[in-house]
């Protein structure tokens, strides 16, 4: 009964925790990655560990690629410049393409490896020389290349040490930004992984939150409205709704608990 009994002490109590879980708001951090949706108390969590720094990282992205006339040499002289710019992105460990793989091929009996493309091919039977190299094996098709010649993919490994959603923003606008370049001279071209789902995946959330917020609102004011036939009754479960959600996440702030899509 302190409540009705000090309604004035009451709120100023309610005031202070409010400030305070303001300060402690304003700390939190928007994690989207899907990470933290595996408990780090998990007994192969140090298993998965122990493999990444051994074989490195298993973050990927693919940018794909489709052109009717793909093996061009044209098309692949950007296609290589593409490989290279990719190289200069923040994080980026790797990129693998048609230019990095290895063509294994059988040569009057004996296994040949050799790269698949030294250099950009010059004349366009050297660029169906290599398509017929990148279709004939068994690695390459249906993985950097499609069976019909017309769609390839680059696949680049990101360092995933960083949870930061502004590093991996730029991770994302670095990469788009260099497939805008080349994206007028092919008929589709665009990434996918984790940058791209990530981001993606805070944009949601945030337009999630704007669209249910005022939903849910709304719900709540007609049903207290609807039952109780007074506007002035709606006002109360907004107000501890509001208290309860704004100390929730001054305690996430705090506590350094991350807004993901679970919490």
């Amino acid at each position: 009964t302190f409540g009705s009994r000090r309604p004035w002490a009451t709120a100023c109590i309610v005031l202070v925790a409010c400030t305070i879980a303001v300060m402690g708001a304003l700390r939190v951090k928007v994690d989207t990655s899907y990470d933290r949706l595996i408990s780090e108390s998990d007994p192969g969590w140090p298993d998965y560990h122990k493999t990444v720094k051994e074989f490195g990282s298993d973050s990927t992205t693919i940018v794909y690629l489709r052109d009717e006339n793909l093996f061009t040499p044209e098309k692949l002289a950007q296609l290589d410049e593409l490989g290279v710019k990719l190289k200069s992105v923040p994080g980026v460990e790797r990129v693998e393409s048609l230019f990095t793989v290895l063509s294994i091929r059988d040569v009057d009996g004996e296994i040949a490896a050799r790269p698949l493309m030294d250099l950009v091919p010059e004349t366009t039977e050297e660029a169906v020389k290599a398509k017929e190299n990148a279709l004939y094996s068994p690695i390459i098709r249906r993985n950097l290349v499609s069976p019909d010649g017309k769609t390839t993919a680059l696949t680049i490994t990101v360092n995933r040490e960083t949870r930061d959603l502004a590093f991996i923003r730029q991770q994302y606008t670095e990469i788009d930004s260099r497939l805008d370049a080349v994206r007028p001279n092919f008929e589709r071209a665009f990434q996918v992984g984790p940058p791209r789902l990530n981001v993606d995946i805070q944009n949601g959330m945030i337009k999630d939150i704007g669209l249910l917020l005022p939903l849910s609102t709304a719900l709540l004011i007609g049903t207290v409205v609807y039952f109780l036939r007074t506007w002035l009754a709606s006002v109360v479960p907004l107000i501890t709704a509001g208290v309860s959600i704004l100390l929730t996440f001054g305690f996430m702030g705090f506590v350094g608990i991350p807004l993901t899509l679970l919490t």
